[in-house]
């Protein structure tokens, strides 16, 4: 049981951060929105549209809708995305934030393109510079806030006892393990050079 709560940490951490990327993704859209006064996009809502009708099921008749079931769709790639950077943290890789922020934003980037390209709903060849850069912006603020919060709740992690930086014996071996050989020594035989 313990084993097995230690094993959700870097899942709830992972979690925790995709929230937090998630969060900066979306804002960072509607601060767009609001320079720019562009509608809300309504292709994640028909990539559902189409899904539902490629699996023979029947789709939600209004845009409203759909698109909220296009967000809750986003919203779960970034908890998972979230979900793996953790684990991935916790096994030892942790990349320097730029580069965190380039993969994990790239990889947003291509979960959600994925089904819009599978659906026809968009092609790369109808892509102007600015729905690119509208699409990457957001995604690397998403990446940024990820690695970000991940790193902020690594630093906050307790050391294990024995291993962490805090612990005694690491002390005493950093500092040289030959005095504490001497001590014992000294124990067993007495000081070099003192009569017996």
């Amino acid at each position: 049981m313990v084993g097995t709560t230690s094993g959700m940490r870097p899942v709830r951490r992972g979690l925790v951060a995709g929230a937090a990327g998630t969060l900066l993704l979306n804002a960072t859209t509607y601060v767009d929105m609001a320079l720019t006064g562009r509608d809300v996009d309504n292709g994640p809502g028909e990539a559902v549209r189409r899904t539902a009708r490629r699996v023979g099921l029947r789709a939600p008749g209004d845009d409203p809708r759909l698109q909220a079931y296009g967000e809750l769709g986003g919203m779960a790639v970034g908890l998972g995305l979230g979900a793996v950077a953790g684990l991935l943290s916790s096994a030892g890789f942790r990349p320097r934030t730029p580069v965190g922020t380039l993969a994990l934003g790239g990889l947003a980037l291509a979960a959600s393109d994925a089904s819009l390209l599978a659906t026809g709903v968009t092609h790369p060849r109808d892509w102007r510079t600015a729905d690119v850069v509208r699409q990457v912006v957001p995604h690397l603020a998403y990446g940024l806030g990820t690695c970000w919060a991940l790193a902020a709740m690594s630093e906050r992690q307790p050391h294990p006892q024995g291993l962490g930086r805090g612990s005694g014996r690491d002390r005493v071996v950093r500092s040289g393990g030959h005095h504490a050989v001497r001590r014992v020594r000294d124990r067993i035989t007495g000081p070099v050079g003192e009569a017996p």
